[in-house]
């Protein structure tokens, strides 16, 4: 599922950005390190400043695992992601889908 890939892209970049933010670079030299357009990084430091570490973390682990899960046929490509997106969503509001 292409959705699941594009995800996964864009978590890393928001944990490389948070990281590298973090350890101080600038908008410029994080851009510059990764290799990503500058506007592209501009935005994703706006998105990493209201979300915890962990929280990232958390979501790109899951994105990884479920496409590990489709990339191997371990189980359906539409069900790893829906299974995904009801942990996820239900960790944000507080509530735990157990699955």
């Amino acid at each position: 599922m292409r959705l699941n890939a594009l995800m996964l892209g864009q978590f890393r970049l928001l944990l490389q950005v948070k990281l590298l933010a973090k350890k101080g670079y600038s908008q410029g030299d994080i851009a510059g390190t990764l290799k990503a357009h500058p506007y592209r990084v501009k935005l994703a430091m706006r998105q990493v400043d209201r979300l915890p570490y962990q929280q990232l973390a958390t979501a790109y682990s899951g994105l990884v695992d479920t496409e590990t899960a489709m990339k191997t046929g371990t189980i359906d490509k539409a069900l790893a992601f829906e299974l995904f997106m009801l942990k996820y969503t239900g960790q944000q509001s507080g509530k735990h889908v157990r699955g």
